[in-house]
């Protein structure tokens, strides 16, 4: 008797008090991260459309350059103990992969202006394998590494895709 129906028959007494994140309550991180991220991604629509518009202004190259310097920032901010600065990291890194995602085809398009069929192709497959493993990698890397892992392996992934892109930039 007085025992809870806690799962594999665990009293409430014994668990362990569970780490507050930031001092808010179980329902405030998901309530606050859905709040800001809806926010981002409204505001979004518009950083979509203003870098793709301006890209021919700025060049393609700078905006994909301002893109991948603004996921790399919001990754490392997103790693450190401040609220303000991962908020600000979450918003940099939503940012930069709308910035990226917006001129990327495009450019894309320029470097093979005759051969944008197979480029589309290939662009949309390694777009959604992309989106694949990135259900998968980042399962391993939390169970290694926790939330550090899981920023360590999304700062490498981004470096790695800049070294080809790098690449042929330089060719040009």
């Amino acid at each position: 008797m007085g025992e809870s129906a806690a799962p594999f028959g665990e009293s409430d007494t014994r668990r362990p008090a569970r780490k507050k994140i930031f001092e808010l309550t179980t329902a405030s991180p998901a309530d606050f991260f859905t709040h800001i991220s809806s926010r981002l991604v409204l505001s979004n629509v518009w950083v979509y459309s203003w870098w793709g518009n301006n890209s021919d202004r700025i060049g393609r190259v700078q905006v994909l350059g301002i893109g991948i310097g603004s996921l790399l920032l919001g990754i490392l901010l997103t790693l450190t103990a401040p609220l303000p600065l991962i908020i600000l990291g979450i918003g940099l890194v939503t940012i930069g992969m709308f910035t990226v995602q917006s001129v990327t085809p495009t450019h894309l398009g320029d470097l093979a202006p005759d051969d944008k069929p197979t480029l589309a192709v290939l662009y949309q497959t390694f777009f959604y394998f992309g989106g694949a493993m990135g259900t998968i990698l980042p399962a391993v890397a939390w169970q290694y590494g926790k939330y550090t892992g899981v920023g360590m392996l999304a700062f490498g992934l981004v470096v790695l895709g800049v070294v080809p892109l790098a690449l042929v930039l330089r060719r040009k």
